[in-house]
């Protein structure tokens, strides 16, 4: 298992587009896919990724049962519904079925990187051990502590 990565499933480039250029400066790589089967087996592989889906008239019923499931199978996975203004009437429905947050324009990509930075940044380290884990979450783990005796 990888640790988690950020996902993007679209068939158009819009949002890789829009996306890319502000999580690699942050340090982050944008992993595409261009179908929802494909995402399903990177999501397996990475199961605590944050994952954008592309949200269009003509898959959003797809999108939905897909994110209803994938929330059973992976829980810490994360989800960001990607669309475009005329699917804002329905971004309650994609928040029921799952979505974190809904973004409807290429333009709004700075509550995106956001997102993805806060869950990246969240996610655990595979490589390190439990211990250090431990120890990463101990509120004076920045602090370097030395044995003066």
């Amino acid at each position: 298992m990888l640790a988690a990565r950020c996902l993007l499933c679209e068939r158009t480039g819009t949002w890789a587009i829009a996306l890319r250029p502000a999580l690699q400066r942050l340090g982050h790589r944008v992993y595409e896919t261009r179908t929802l089967d494909a995402c399903w087996d990177e999501i397996a592989v990475s199961p605590a990724s944050m994952v954008g889906i592309e949200v269009t008239a003509d898959n959003l019923e797809q999108v939905v049962a897909w994110m209803c499931r994938l929330r059973t199978a992976f829980a810490a996975v994360r989800v960001i519904a990607l669309g475009h203004r005329g699917l804002e009437c329905c971004q309650w429905v994609l928040r029921q079925a799952g979505a974190a947050h809904v973004v409807f324009s290429p333009r709004d990509t700075q509550s995106v990187v956001q997102m993805v930075q806060r869950h990246l940044g969240a996610a655990p380290d595979k490589d390190a051990t439990d211990r250090e884990r431990i120890w990463q979450r101990l509120p004076w783990a920045d602090e370097q502590i030395t044995n003066t005796t």
